[in-house]
């Protein structure tokens, strides 16, 4: 039997066409999943995942994972290296039985190994299990996810004030800059436990309050957000954040929270107002 290894793979592109959908990317340290020897009937067959770690993702979320799969005796024996496909299955037979199978495809590499690449879309909130299941094998669990059906704010901008060199209030037509850092990082945590709805689909709601620019320290574009109905986060050209586009309207539990902050730091925060309307 040969030893098994830890392998480090990090899914890095966008595997699907569907754009519209956020695709959540991860680089996690693995550990060698081991196949039976009676799985396959050989003693050379084992697949590595590359993710065993539990995570956390949203309704409507897109998650896509990889597989690889080393099968020797094929080759000993005659016939294809081409592994036959494992399947992977979602749901524990308890919570979100409810998910959308995304196209998958697979890379037949030259040291005798195939990735396949899944990915599925969660329809619904709760805890589930990812579970692959070889040619002949039994169903072995991955993974679990905890898919929400809220986004705290907090997970999406964090509290580190360094990341930004700045962040520009904006309210009807005025704009509201501060600069200064602990500032920034004041704001950042009380806006930390603010909620936000995750929807797929504009809901057409004109009309916001408040509106959040936040300045890369390297000085990209800026990270975007604005409550109202059809609220959400968006990247100017060049925006190095690393967080998601969508739309993300306020929780109704967070108004008062959300609204108070902005009002505070928008009227009281040193900094720079100016009137977006006026000629330079």
């Amino acid at each position: 039997m040969k030893t098994q290894k830890k392998v480090l793979f990090t899914v890095v592109g966008v595997l699907l066409a569907c754009a519209v959908f956020f695709v959540g990317f991860f680089a996690g340290k693995a550990k060698a999943a081991r196949v039976p020897d009676s799985s396959f009937g050989t003693g050379d067959t084992w697949f590595w995942s590359d993710t065993t770690q539990n995570m956390e993702r949203w309704v409507g979320d897109t998650y896509t994972f990889a597989v690889t799969l080393h099968n020797n005796t094929a080759a000993s024996s005659g016939h294809s290296t081409m592994p036959i496909s494992p399947t992977y299955s979602v749901g524990n037979g308890k919570i979100l039985e409810n998910y959308e199978p995304q196209p998958s495809f697979s890379v037949n590499r030259r040291d005798s190994t195939t990735t396949f690449y899944y990915a599925f879309r969660c329809l619904s909130a709760g805890e589930t299990g990812v579970y692959l299941q070889p040619n002949k094998g039994e169903r072995m669990l991955l993974f679990k996810v905890k898919v929400s059906s809220t986004v705290g704010m907090g997970s999406v901008l964090g509290t580190d004030a360094s990341k930004f060199s700045k962040i520009v209030i904006s309210h009807m037509q005025y704009d509201k800059t501060i600069t200064d850092q602990q500032q920034i990082a004041a704001l950042l945590q009380k806006i930390l436990t603010v909620q936000l709805r995750h929807i797929q689909e504009d809901p057409h709601m004109v009309g916001w309050e408040y509106g959040l620019k936040l300045y890369p320290a390297d000085g990209s574009g800026a990270y975007q957000y604005s409550d109202g109905g059809s609220g959400g986060f968006h990247k100017e050209k060049g925006c190095t954040f690393n967080g998601p586009e969508g739309f993300y309207p306020l929780q109704s539990s967070s108004y008062g929270k959300w609204y108070a902050t902005m009002k505070q730091y928008y009227e009281n925060a040193p900094g720079v107002k100016r009137d977006r309307t006026a000629n330079s």
